[in-house]
């Protein structure tokens, strides 16, 4: 059997691997990929790219995955699911890319190979992205894409794909950084390197005229929400650091084997045979740096990076079983090298599932089937016009179609300055003054709190300031963490609507 059949034979057996394993868990949905479809479908009606109908704010971090999402509406398919499948296809194209740049560029063996791919198909980072809702697979297979691209010399087609990039992710703008630096590495004539980087430079521009026009921000609200400024520069650069290097313990945590020997790789291979997979790990570890991680669990701002490096891993155990001398070594080294961390993710990915099962000590929106619940609630309980106040708007958001005012501040510039500057009471006043019928409160946000969140806690006493407000009932979202229901009082409708509040309700109050 040749190499190509070989490296055909183990693509095929990973990709069945990464199939069953997501269906596992293809109910699995994350919250904010609700908040792209809410956009997406707002879109399709003709409301604009908007979360709440007249409010243009751009609350997603995602664009070209949301018209793909509302590609979906059009078509009047089920996006939920649709989404899914395209994810699972993105990550199974991944693999496949995978595996060609393993045989074509560092000339791999069949067993390395396919340990490698398996090892990416049994990834819970991977089965669970590709099923989650979120751009982040289809980020993954153009990440991998550019590199191959660029590897393969073809800087052109490189090019769109770096501006593929830049209009699915914020950070994408980075990754011209890995094509400028092979165009000089590859010294590459004039008229190709002016070429491929006017492509993404162009996109760039013109996607930012768009967004000052549209939204009137260079930047989306996601940016304000999630990233303080407010700081000195070197308490700045303290902070993210410190989160860059725990963000990356707990992101490989079970597979630190790989990561050693992936900056082993790196050492060996990444400096001019792998330049282009180098350069992208490093624009990776850039954002990650720059952003301070992410809430979501399974290290979700590696994922896209995570097959190159891999390769890495791959490349250096290859370079080492060449060495390694006799027959007998080269097997030890194999199976110490990758079989033994292959075994540990794979276990991480089986433990992973009960907790996306269980919902014990992992954040509720990472399988947010409790929100979907509350979300057909709140359909029998409202009435047309009535407004949402909650932290996680995007599953209830998407099911219900109700006005969802995000107390996150994804959606709503006012709330995520207010917040990230510190004025609690002005931000509870703003949230109120927005006259939500419904307000959501988490009873806490992480398993070692003992009470509300500051700002959900600033939220609570200006209601109990109005006297507007009364506590109507309690939903269990994991065995930590509740929503609190408050009801407007001075609904006439509000007494026809409690009938709704039976003992017979499955989401009935804790006892």
């Amino acid at each position: 059997m040749t190499d190509r059949a070989h490296g055909l034979t183990s693509f095929i057996i990973a990709a069945l691997i990464l199939v069953v394993l997501a269906s596992l868990i293809f109910d699995c949905t994350l919250d904010d990929s609700f908040i792209s479809f809410v956009y997406a479908r707002h879109l399709a009606q003709g409301e604009g790219l908007v979360f709440n109908p007249g409010q243009r704010v751009e609350g997603y971090s995602n664009l070209l995955w949301v018209l793909v999402a509302a590609a979906f509406e059009v078509l009047r398919a089920d996006t939920v699911i649709m989404a899914k499948i395209v994810g699972i296809a993105c990550a199974i194209l991944g693999l496949l890319l995978t595996g060609e740049i393993a045989r074509r560029h560092l000339k791999l063996g069949p067993a390395v190979i396919a340990l490698g791919l398996v090892f990416l198909a049994t990834d819970i980072r991977v089965v669970y992205y590709s099923i989650s809702g979120m751009e982040t697979t289809f980020y993954l297979l153009q990440v991998v894409l550019l590199s191959y691209l660029l590897l393969e010399d073809r800087f052109v087609p490189a090019g769109g794909v770096c501006g593929a990039l830049i209009l699915t992710r914020p950070e994408g703008i980075l990754f011209i950084i890995p094509l400028a630096v092979t165009l000089v590495a590859k010294r590459t004539g004039l008229r190709t390197a002016v070429t491929a980087l006017l492509i993404p430079i162009g996109v760039a521009v013109t996607f930012e005229a768009w967004r000052w026009h549209y939204y009137g921000a260079l930047l989306p609200n996601t940016h304000l929400h999630k990233v303080d400024m407010s700081g000195s520069f070197a308490r700045f650069v303290l902070l993210h650091t410190k989160a860059l290097v725990m963000y990356s313990l707990r992101g490989f945590s079970g597979t630190q084997m790989v990561l050693g020997a992936a900056v082993l790789g790196i050492g060996i291979l990444g400096r001019k045979r792998l330049l282009p997979l180098s350069a992208c790990v490093l624009m990776a570890v850039v954002f990650v740096w720059y952003s301070g991680g992410d809430w979501t669990a399974f290290s979700r701002f590696y994922v896209p990076v995570l097959p190159l490096i891999a390769l890495f891993w791959m490349g250096a155990v290859g370079f080492m079983v060449e060495r390694a001398g006799r027959t007998l070594h080269r097997r030890a080294l194999l199976v110490g090298l990758m079989l033994v961390p292959l075994l540990i993710s794979a276990l991480h990915t089986a433990t992973s599932f009960l907790e996306l099962e269980r919902m014990r000590e992992i954040d509720p929106a990472m399988n947010c089937k409790a929100h979907t619940e509350i979300a057909r609630y709140l359909e029998r309980a409202s009435a047309p016009g009535d407004r949402v106040a909650i932290n996680e708007p995007g599953a209830i958001g998407y099911y219900t179609g109700l006005v969802m005012i995000d107390i996150s501040g994804r959606t709503d510039r006012t709330t995520a300055r207010l917040e990230r500057e510190g004025q609690l009471a002005e931000f509870a006043e703003h949230i109120l003054s927005t006259e939500p019928r419904f307000v959501f409160l988490n009873n806490r946000q992480y398993p070692w709190d003992t009470d509300l969140h500051p700002s959900h806690r600033a939220i609570l006493e200006k209601m109990q300031e109005t006297g507007l407000y009364a506590r109507e009932r309690t939903f269990e979202l994991s065995y930590y963490k509740d929503l609190i229901l408050y009801v407007r009082k001075e609904r006439p409708d509000l007494q026809g609507n409690q009938a709704l509040l039976s003992v017979g309700d499955p989401l009935a109050d804790r006892v």
